[in-house]
């Protein structure tokens, strides 16, 4: 799994970040709205990371109960000669 979703939400925070302080600089805000707006921000990127690492987890999970023989699957796909068979034996349909 790859946990790189957070560099495209950085830079992002980062600009609004940047342009909250510089409104806050020239005074172009009104009273609080510097801090809520920061706040929202940093809130929102640890829900962001928090996210990315519950679903790792869970994906993890998810290819852990699946519970495949490791060397089945292995010697089924170095297998040159085998037919490609469509059918899931367990429904019984394509």
């Amino acid at each position: 799994m790859d946990h790189e979703a957070w560099f495209f939400y950085l830079p992002g925070q980062y600009c609004f970040l940047i342009y909250t302080l510089v409104q806050h600089a020239t005074g172009h805000t009104e009273v609080g709205w510097s801090s809520t707006f920061i706040s929202i921000w940093a809130i929102g990127g640890l829900i962001m990371i928090s996210l990315g690492v519950l679903g790792d987890y869970i994906g993890r999970i998810y290819l852990e109960t699946k519970a495949r023989p490791r060397y089945i699957i292995e010697t089924y796909l170095k297998d040159p000669d085998r037919e490609v068979d469509l059918i899931d034996p367990a429904v019984g349909r394509r």
